[in-house]
């Protein structure tokens, strides 16, 4: 494993603490923090206001991310003329055929011994 990048939030305590994968070897390793100019910490005079706005900057930082690595979704609204589905439709979908297994066998399945 050559690099692990981490995008983290320090607050005002300017504490950071990291808990990495079991696959990082032991050893020596460089640590580097590098600041984003967009997002900076307020004053504590209004922690209340100053908490919506830290939250606000900090998720639209995030969504920019997301956003320049192809990786923001913007499909959470139906397409233009979609026609939703019967209640015959929609049970037809969630009914298992004649004869299969019970729901629950499928999921205890899926989830494996725990």
């Amino acid at each position: 494993m050559d690099a692990i990048k981490l995008t983290v939030w320090i607050g005002e305590d300017k504490k950071l603490i990291i808990d990495l994968p079991a696959e990082v070897p032991v050893g020596l390793v460089d640590v580097q923090v590098t600041t984003h100019a967009g997002i900076k910490a307020k004053s504590t005079r209004n922690k209340d206001n100053n908490r919506e706005q830290l939250w606000s900057e900090m998720r639209e930082h995030f969504r920019t991310l997301l956003r320049n690595a192809g990786m923001l979704s913007t499909a959470h609204h139906a397409p233009v003329g979609w026609i939703p589905l019967t209640e015959e439709e929609r049970m037809k979908l969630g009914t298992l055929p004649p004869g299969s297994r019970p729901t629950d066998e499928y999921v205890n399945e899926d989830r494996g011994a725990y």
